[in-house]
């Protein structure tokens, strides 16, 4: 079994709020050390499709789709998701 940084490699997700009482932004970065234990995981089958016409391959590219829970009041996210 692979741990997500394997499969994820390094990065950041940079969250850039906006309040529009306030002109001024808050960012906040998300990083691979920030992720929490996976939620929950299922496989996910997609539909290839020709990238010059869109058109569909009658292919499929099987993938495992990884949940995360974020404490929504670090990263004030209470209504988002992202997903791996």
């Amino acid at each position: 079994m692979t741990t997500p940084g394997e499969q994820l490699g390094d990065f950041d997700i940079r969250f850039t709020t906006r309040h529009w009482k306030d002109d001024q932004a808050k960012t906040e970065v998300l990083r691979l050390a920030d992720l929490p234990a996976v939620t929950a995981e299922r496989p996910v089958d997609v539909e290839e499709r020709d990238p010059a016409s869109g058109d569909r391959l009658g292919t499929w590219q099987r993938f495992n789709l990884s949940h995360y829970h974020l404490d929504a009041e670090q990263y004030d996210l209470p209504r988002n998701a992202i997903a791996f």
